[in-house]
């Protein structure tokens, strides 16, 4: 269709114009002002601006709506404590690194809370498993606090706070990123760049090498184990948006002047 068409398919395309905010008379007719508008919609989507209406334009005027993301809830000034069963009650003066974790669990708007009462609870025949945070979609709850010791990341437990959060290390990175991910790493991002300020921690990632250097920052249990080899733990996986995450609370921290 351009301009000067005729016909159903002009008056189908006028509709969803309208639909989309243009100013038109549906009449069927690709008239001047019709034409205008298309060009306007092409630029507003990526298109070029032509002012013709082929396959490219039906397809993306016609895409399924991207489902819309709630933004991450504010983080309390207030966390709840379920204290953990196993940690060392010894205060500890400094805290140079957050690691980043998954709880290996479903990403429901309740696996936090649950997570912390399990550790709470947990069976000698589990072995020493703690976190100092658990963070799903709605809430933070802290199973350890922060100067004192969790078993969460054998070689960093000394000198980390551990924050795990719902989801699978198998997860892809979309899966990561998705409505639930971004409403919780939202939600993390705004605890870690909380506890970077506090505990004078720069918002970088740290690998492994850098770990077995003894440099501060942010990373994640699979760093720590291989920098370390002390555990088997690859979590949070290979496909965590550790990037993503971290220029977050470093962009964060800049706003809040912490940094």
């Amino acid at each position: 269709m351009k301009l000067g068409s005729t016909g159903p398919e002009v008056r189908a395309w006028q509709e969803a114009l309208v639909a989309r905010g243009a100013q038109l008379v549906v009449d069927g007719n690709f008239g001047p002002a019709t034409h205008n508008a298309t060009l306007a919609w092409q630029a507003a989507h990526g298109l070029p601006t032509t002012g013709v209406v082929g396959d490219a334009e039906q397809q993306v005027m016609h895409a399924p709506a991207a489902p819309s993301i709630r933004p991450p809830p504010m983080l309390a000034h207030s966390i709840p404590l379920v204290a953990s069963k196993y940690q060392l009650r010894v205060p500890r003066a400094a805290v140079e690194l957050i690691v980043l974790h998954c709880m290996e669990a479903a990403e429901t708007s309740t696996t936090a809370e649950a997570c912390a009462q399990w550790m709470a609870t947990l069976p000698e025949s589990a072995g020493k498993k703690s976190a100092h945070y658990y963070v799903d979609s709605d809430s933070v709850v802290q199973g350890v606090l922060d100067h004192h010791i969790a078993y969460h990341a054998p070689g960093a437990n000394g000198i980390g706070i551990g924050i795990e959060h719902a989801g699978y290390a198998r997860q892809t990175r979309e899966e990561w990123l998705d409505a639930y991910g971004q409403r919780m790493l939202g939600l993390s991002v705004q605890l870690s760049a909380r506890l970077c300020a506090l505990w004078h921690i720069p918002a970088t990632f740290v690998r492994a090498a850098d770990l077995q250097l003894r440099k501060p920052g942010i990373t994640t249990h699979r760093e720590v184990t291989a920098a370390f080899g002390k555990s088997t733990h690859t979590d949070p996986g290979p496909n965590f948006p550790i990037a993503w995450y971290v220029e977050r609370v470093a962009a964060l921290m800049t706003a809040q002047g912490a940094v």
